[in-house]
C-alpha cells in the first residue's frame, strides 16, 4: 500500500495531554465558519497542536507514497496556478488567491497525517465517540426545532432560517458530517445497542432537517449498502437471527421495494410530496418525488450550471489542470455568476488535470476495495470505510476536496491497512506505548 518513514517514540510523557486534545479535536470537527473567505474551524487548533506535539516528540509516521504524491502536486498546482494558466489566459489573478488555495491543501494534507498517526498510537476511537456525541447532540437540537417550530430555537443553526446546518456552514455539509457519525457508530462495538439505536435514528432525522437532497439519497444509500451488508456478510450464529439482524433484513428488502412503489405510483408520489410540503426544512425534498432530475437542480441547487462550466475548465488543461486559486477566475469567462464545480470529482480533475486525478481515485478505489490482513481491528476498518463512501457519494453533490473530515477519514483508513501489513493489532492502548513497524 505504502511504506512509512517512522520514527520510535522518545519522550514518553509528552502526550499524556493528547486525549484531552483528541477529544476537543473530535467535538470541534462539526464545526466551520467561513471568515475572510477561508473555511475555518476551531478544530483546526487542536490538530495543529497535536500534530506539532508529534513532530516535536520524533512520534510521527509519514507514508512515503502519498508525501511523494503531494510534493509533485504541490509543485504542479503552485506552477500552474501561479504562472502558467495567468501567463496564458486573461483572467483576474492574484498570488493571495494561490496562497489561499494553496494554504487549504497543505491543510488537508495535515489531516490526512492525522489521521494515519491517530489509528497508529490507537486512539482513533477517542476522535470518533467525541465525534459522535457531539453529532447526535447536535442533532437533537435539529430535529427538535425542525419538528418543534414554536419552541424558542438557536436560529443561527438554520439556514436561510429554515434549513438546519448545525454549526456548520452548509445545511448540505452538514448532512454529510451526520452520516460519517452513523458510519463511526454502526461499526463501535463498545456502544450498547440500547443508546446506538436512538442515536442513529437521532442522526437519520437531522439529515432529513437539514433538507439536503444530496444527504438524503446519501442515506439511503446507506441504509441499503449497511442491510444487505449485514444479511450477506454477517456470520450465522445459532439457530435463529438476532431482532436486530432480522430488523435489517427487512429494511433490505423492503425499503427498495417501498421507493420504487412510491416513484411509480403517482398518486402516492402526491401523497408523500403534500406531507413534506408540511414541514419547511422537507418541503425542499419534494421535487425529487416530482421530476428526479429538475429535482436535482431546483430550489437554488444550480448543478446544472456548475457542472457545466466545469468541463470546459478541464478541457483547457486536461493533463496538468488549472491549479490552485484560478477556478473562479476561470470560470467567470463562462457564467455570470461563477461557483465551485459542486462535484468534488469535476473540481480536483479542473485544478489537478486528469493525471493526478485518476492516480488518486485509483488508489482511494484500492483503500476501499483491498481487505485488511488478519488481526486488524475489523471494527475500525468498518467504520473508516463506510465513513469514506459517505464522503464518495456525497462528493458527486457537494465539492469536498478540502474538507478536514474526508483527508482524516482517508488517513485513518490508509492507516488500517498500513499497519497491519505488518500484523500490527490497532487496538486502543496509550498514547505512550510503542508501535512496532
Amino acid at each position: 500500500m505504502a511504506s512509512t518513514l517512522g520514527v520510535e517514540h522518545r519522550h514518553p510523557a509528552a502526550f499524556k495531554r493528547a486525549p484531552l486534545l483528541l477529544f476537543l479535536l473530535g467535538i470541534t470537527l462539526n464545526q466551520t465558519s467561513v471568515i475572510f473567505d477561508i473555511n475555518l474551524s476551531i478544530a483546526d487548533v487542536f490538530a495543529f497542536l497535536i500534530l506539532m506535539m508529534m513532530i516535536l516528540t520524533a512520534r510521527m509516521a509519514i507514508p512515503l507514497g502519498p508525501i511523494v504524491y503531494f510534493l509533485v502536486l504541490s509543485i504542479l498546482v503552485i506552477t500552474m496556478g501561479g504562472f502558467v494558466v495567468p501567463h496564458l489566459l486573461p483572467i483576474e489573478h492574484s498570488l493571495l488567491g494561490v496562497l489561499t488555495d494553496y494554504t487549504k491543501l497543505v491543510t488537508s494534507f495535515g489531516y490526512f497525517l492525522l489521521g494515519v498517526n491517530i489509528v497508529r498510537a490507537g486512539q482513533a476511537r477517542i476522535v470518533m465517540r467525541s465525534y459522535i456525541f457531539m453529532a447526535v447532540l447536535i442533532g437533537i437540537i435539529g430535529v427538535v426545532g425542525t419538528t418543534l417550530p414554536s419552541l424558542p430555537r438557536l436560529e443561527f443553526m438554520f439556514h436561510w432560517e429554515i434549513r438546519f446546518s448545525g454549526l456548520m456552514n452548509d445545511p448540505n455539509y452538514f448532512a454529510l458530517i451526520q452520516l460519517i457519525a452513523m458510519a463511526f457508530l454502526w461499526h463501535d462495538p463498545d456502544i450498547a445497542r440500547r443508546f446506538r439505536y436512538p442515536a442513529l435514528m437521532i442522526l437519520a432525522a437531522s439529515v432529513l432537517a437539514s433538507g439536503s437532497k444530496t444527504g438524503l439519497l446519501t442515506l439511503l444509500i446507506l441504509l441499503m449498502w449497511r442491510g444487505f451488508h449485514t444479511v450477506f456478510s454477517s456470520p450465522h450464529q445459532g439457530r435463529y437471527v438476532s431482532p436486530y439482524r432480522a430488523l435489517l433484513i427487512g429494511v433490505a428488502i423492503c425499503l427498495p421495494v417501498l421507493v420504487l412503489i412510491v416513484m411509480l405510483d403517482y398518486s402516492m408520489r402526491m401523497s408523500v410530496a403534500a406531507s413534506l410540503d408540511q414541514v419547511p426544512a422537507l418541503s425542499r425534498l419534494t421535487p425529487l418525488l416530482l421530476d428526479f432530475e429538475t429535482g436535482i437542480e431546483a430550489d437554488g441547487s444550480g448543478r446544472d450550471s456548475a457542472w457545466s462550466d466545469a468541463l470546459p475548465i478541464i478541457g483547457l488543461f486536461p493533463l496538468a489542470g488549472v491549479g490552485v486559486g484560478t477556478y473562479l477566475g476561470i470560470a467567470a469567462e463562462f457564467s455570470d455568476e461563477p461557483i465551485l464545480a459542486h462535484n468534488t470529482y469535476l473540481q480536483i480533475a479542473a485544478e489537478w488535470g486528469l493525471v493526478m486525478t485518476a492516480i488518486f481515485l485509483v488508489w482511494v478505489g484500492i483503500l476501499l476495495l483491498r481487505r485488511p490482513a488478519p488481526g486488524t481491528n475489523m471494527s475500525m476498518w468498518h467504520s473508516t470505510r463506510d465513513a469514506l463512501l459517505v464522503m464518495l457519494i456525497g462528493s458527486a453533490g457537494i465539492s469536498l476536496q478540502n474538507s478536514r473530515v474526508l483527508w482524516l477519514i482517508v488517513g485513518m483508513l490508509l492507516a488500517v491497512h498500513l499497519f497491519s501489513r505488518a500484523r500490527q493489532p490497532l487496538q486502543q492502548h496509550p498514547l505512550t506505548q510503542k508501535v512496532k513497524q
